[in-house]
């Protein structure tokens, strides 16, 4: 079953973004994908408020976070603000035999086109059925718009990884830091990589 995540509107050309991820369980440092496209530059000096696209228990701890990563690269966090960052997680229990999965996002060609993002139904962690945990890793996606109220986006992005193990708040924080790191620029599935995860 597939997730539309059809309310981030954006007019761009036609474009795919893949994000190809490994999962490994023998690796230490966990590894992910990135990819963003900005269809215009950021306006200087701009402040920002940021927003989650759905109000739950895991955003709400993401996003005070985001804010103070935007106030350390200089921006400027204003809950009035007329540019809004939205932001959504996801998280999805995969076979461990699945080495590769790929998340797809399609922006249409016409001006009047939404971006519908299209990732496989996410299955929350103690939600899989008795047993199947030992046999799963886990899918982390943070995605991110900014734009204009009222207006298109002007930039959009996500970040994935793959862990053997349930990371959430760490790996949310992390995947939302290294999408910061490249906002209003675009980049195509960049590799990488992120911090060493915390001792059990």
């Amino acid at each position: 079953m597939m997730l539309p995540l059809r309310s981030l509107p954006v007019r761009l050309v036609a474009m795919i973004l893949t994000l190809g991820v490994t999962a490994t369980a023998a690796s230490a440092r966990p590894s992910g994908s990135i990819s963003a496209v900005a269809s215009a530059p950021l306006p200087p000096q701009i402040s920002i408020a940021v927003a989650a696209k759905e109000a739950n228990e895991r955003n709400g701890v993401l996003q005070p976070a985001i804010e103070a990563m935007l106030s350390r690269r200089g921006y400027r966090v204003d809950a009035q603000a007329s540019w809004q960052l939205q932001f959504a997680t996801t998280v999805e229990i995969l076979p461990r035999d699945r080495s590769m999965v790929h998340l797809r996002g399609r922006i249409g060609s016409d001006s009047k086109a939404d971006l519908g993002l299209e990732v496989p139904l996410p299955q929350w962690p103690g939600s899989a059925p008795p047993g199947s945990a030992a046999a799963s890793v886990y899918r982390y996606t943070v995605w991110m718009t900014l734009g204009a109220t009222g207006r298109p986006a002007i930039w959009q992005g996500a970040a994935s990884t793959v862990l053997a193990k349930d990371e959430s708040l760490a790996t949310d924080q992390a995947l939302a830091d290294a999408l910061l790191a490249v906002l209003g620029k675009s980049v195509a599935s960049q590799p990488l990589e992120l911090p060493e995860p915390p001792p059990p």
